[in-house]
């Protein structure tokens, strides 16, 4: 899930990721999700930072190399990355019978 880290704190709302994407138009540089939260599957309702895992994402009409996991895409219209105040909550921890069903969903 794509979230945004506001002076508030967390927020998934649509018009703060809407708001937070306004701020980014016109950079031609890719952009970086500087920080990830995992929620482990022995804490329910707990997020870790992993501040060394990094997703990335590209303006329109500049993807150049895109790698596998999206750590690290680049833009060809710039060099560089563009921090962001995104933050990517990966959830690892669903309850049984939902995991069943992504699982035959996948």
């Amino acid at each position: 899930m794509l979230a945004v880290v506001t002076d508030d704190g967390i927020s998934a709302a649509r018009e703060d990721v809407l708001a937070e994407l306004l701020c980014l138009k016109g950079e031609r540089r890719a952009f970086r999700i500087g920080t990830s939260l995992f929620n482990p599957v022995d804490r329910p309702g707990w997020f870790a930072v992993d501040p060394e895992f990094r997703k990335g994402f590209l303006p329109a009409g500049s993807a150049d190399v895109v790698d596998n996991g999206q750590h690290n895409p680049n833009s060809r219209l710039t060099r560089g990355f563009a921090g962001t105040r995104f933050t990517y909550l990966h959830w690892h921890n669903y309850p049984y019978v939902e995991m069943c069903d992504r699982a035959r969903q996948s």
